[in-house]
């Protein structure tokens, strides 16, 4: 049971770990609804064009919510504009984003 207990608390650590936090002590993640989204090519694409972004640390695209999920490095900002632009650029039409989120 205490195997089990450390498996599940060190995951969630190491999971955690890998977004470096800003100096609030929050990942800045901004949640983008996306009409279009339909297949693991649209995924890819996205995460490409996100991926040359320098303020974008990840980038976590779910296709069945039809959302993007970026993640910004530390102390890095990219303004709403931008990200209607690269995703517009890619052929989708933004829905929504939700700015504010730390986690």
């Amino acid at each position: 049971m205490k195997i089990i207990l450390f498996i599940l608390v060190f995951g969630v650590y190491q999971s955690n770990a890998a977004f470096a936090k800003d100096a609030t002590g929050c990942t800045s993640i901004i949640d983008i609804e996306v009409n279009g989204l339909v297949c693991d090519f649209c995924a890819r694409a996205l995460e490409k064009v996100f991926g040359r972004n320098d303020s974008v640390q990840d980038v976590q695209v779910n296709l069945d919510e039809g959302k993007v999920s970026v993640i910004l490095k530390p102390n890095k900002i990219i303004s709403d504009d931008d990200l209607r632009e690269l995703i517009q650029d890619s052929g989708y039409n933004v829905a929504s984003i939700d700015r504010g989120i730390c986690r």
